[in-house]
Parts: structure tokens; C-alpha cells; sequence
């Protein structure tokens, strides 16, 4: 497994830790410090969250993660930063930890703007995953899973008028107001024992490229501000043809 060969490989950062922090400053009285770190390449992306793998420990984790260093008010059971997806809509992202490995990660949108981006990170999770093998949804509340072999991913909202959300209905989503927003992604083998919840079998639906292309020409139809959101060029119009870029499906 991939993940399991990204676990060993990392054991051996922590022997490694006390050469590279010399040299990481030693660098830095000749080159300065730089204030992000360099985007990470496809080839970067091995693991279950990110590129971490479940039973990772924070030192692990640290070192795979492509962000600045973790916020000072990560507790103990977590690790926390900040950044954004799609390069343009804040997030916390949040390991947690149980008896020191790493179970979850998520993403907590700081501000949601809207039931436009819970329809983004839908469209792009089905894309990646599949069709969703649970999708429910209340007046307050919508929520949609899917399966991978070791991980689940569920997107969550809470609003109000959710119970009208309809991904095929765009033109019925402009009451909907969100209150928070977030993805979850959990190790199966730890959410299943340890929540008692039910492992179900993988969906793997594949939907068209032409399903795809023609819902976020329905979608950006209504709400035209998010345009630019998937990289789509500010002069595309609906029912244009939009080819996706591969690396806006990394982070998720």
C-alpha cells in the first residue's frame, strides 16, 4: 500500500530532524526565509488526507504537510492550519489524533459564502469518487459520504433550507443560507470500531464528463461570482466546454 510505505519512509525524519533544522537555519542566514512553502506537485499527493496516511503521528504529519507551521492554539489531539482550497476559499485544516495517531483530517471552511461552494467541493468529490453512497438532508442540515477502500469523506453543511437542495436544481438553491461548512475524511477501520458506525460497500458510479460539465454551466449560470472558483476563465460562458485541471483534485 502506498500509504503504508509513506508511514515507514517518514520514521525516518525523526532521525533525521536535529540535521535538518541546523541546516534549515543555516540556509536561512544566507537565503532569507521565505513566507510559503512551494505548492505540491501531483506526484506529492500519496496520502489518505493530504498527503498524510492514517497512523501517522504528529511529527509525521508535520513533515508532510505543505502548509506553514500549525497554529499555536492546535491542542494536543490536533494539529491545525491555515489555508485555502481551490487557492481562493479559507479553511482551517485539522488532523486529529487518538492515542498519538492520526485518525481524521478535516477541512472547516472559516466563512462560508454560500450553498455555491458546497456544490464545488460535490462536484469535485463525485468527480474524484464517484456517486455518494449516502446523501441526506433536512431543513438545517446536508450531508454527503463516499467510500474509498481505507478512508470515508463525508461533506457537511448547516443552513437554512437545505431540504430544497437539488445538485441538478440550481435555480432552487437561492434561499439557502450556510451557517458552516466542512469535509471530514476518516480512517474507516477507526471510524467504524470506534463510532459504531456501519462500513458499507464502495460506490464507484462514474458520471460523464458531459454530466459534469453541463452542472457547473447550470451552476455558475446562476451564481456567476464563482466563475474563476474552478479555474474556468471569467469569459466562459454556459454550456462552453471546460476541461478540468487535474491538480484542483489534490487537496480533496
Amino acid at each position: 500500500m502506498e500509504c503504508e510505505k509513506v508511514v515507514l519512509e517518514t520514521e525516518g525524519y525523526k532521525m533525521k530532524r536535529i540535521f535538518i533544522v541546523f541546516f534549515w537555519i543555516t540556509s536561512l542566514l544566507f537565503l532569507g526565509c521565505a513566507s510559503d512553502r512551494q505548492p505540491a506537485t501531483p506526484a506529492d499527493k500519496t496520502g489518505n488526507f493530504r498527503r498524510a496516511c492514517w497512523g501517522m503521528d504528529r511529527v509525521q504529519v508535520e513533515a508532510v504537510e505543505k502548509s506553514a507551521l500549525p497554529a499555536a492554539r492546535s491542542p494536543e489531539s490536533q494539529l491545525i492550519y491555515e489555508g485555502k482550497l481551490l487557492g481562493k476559499i479559507k479553511v482551517e485544516i485539522i488532523y486529529h489524533f487518538e492515542d498519538g495517531k492520526l485518525k481524521r483530517g478535516t477541512y472547516r471552511v472559516t466563512e462560508p459564502g454560500g450553498i455555491m461552494e458546497y456544490t464545488i467541493f460535490r462536484i469535485l468529490l463525485n468527480k474524484k469518487y464517484g456517486k455518494p453512497y449516502s446523501i441526506d438532508r433536512i431543513m438545517t442540515m446536508a450531508e454527503s459520504s463516499w467510500l474509498t477502500p481505507e478512508t470515508e469523506i463525508d461533506l457537511w453543511a448547516e443552513g437554512t433550507g437545505l431540504d430544497r437542495y437539488d445538485l441538478s436544481k440550481p435555480e432552487d438553491s437561492l434561499s439557502i443560507a450556510l451557517n458552516s461548512l466542512e469535509i471530514n475524511y476518516y480512517d474507516r477501520n477507526w471510524f467504524a470500531h470506534d463510532i459504531k458506525r456501519t462500513v458499507k460497500e464502495e460506490s464507484r458510479i462514474n458520471e460523464s464528463e458531459q454530466m459534469y460539465q453541463k452542472l457547473i454551466g447550470d451552476w455558475v449560470e446562476i451564481y456567476p461570482s464563482y466563475r474563476g472558483y474552478l479555474d474556468m476563465g471569467m469569459m466562459l460562458e454556459p454550456g462552453e466546454e471546460y476541461v478540468y485541471d487535474p491538480e484542483y483534485y489534490d487537496d480533496f
